[in-house]
């Protein structure tokens, strides 16, 4: 996961346990190295009402990763399994199947390591 990916959810108060999962303490206090009962993790539980309906009509989304890096990776070594986790728990896409989403997965050489980020591009598919 990308530092900016981590910044959004540690700001809309997210943390993660010792296994790794990302969940919403159930009080501020929490937030801290308390020792209090954590809730359920985030993958567990919708965030909405409504989170997981499909908005669009056909049910099928286009999601684009690009990854912008100085040095390339072979092009199985990008892992984007948690970004498209992380945009199912939260709501964006309904599932993660290929019958949902169409995947595509790039990579943009850049000079300088300023310029190394994440872009993760949602559409309606065609």
């Amino acid at each position: 996961m990308t530092n900016e990916t981590t910044s959004i959810l540690w700001t809309k108060g997210y943390r993660i346990n010792s296994k790794g999962e990302w969940y919403k303490p159930a009080s501020p206090i929490d937030c801290g190295l308390s020792s209090s009962v954590l809730e359920r993790p985030l993958c567990n539980e919708p965030q909405r009402a409504d989170a997981g309906k499909v908005q669009n009509p056909r049910g099928r989304s286009k999601v684009t990763v690009t990854s912008y890096r100085c040095r390339l990776l072979d092009p199985d070594n990008p892992c984007v399994k948690w970004f498209v986790d992380a945009l199912r728990y939260l709501g964006v896409i309904p599932n993660d199947t290929s019958a949902d989403i169409d995947l595509t997965v790039r990579q943009v050489q850049v000079h300088h390591r300023i310029d190394e980020h994440t872009e993760i591009v949602i559409e309606a598919a065609e």
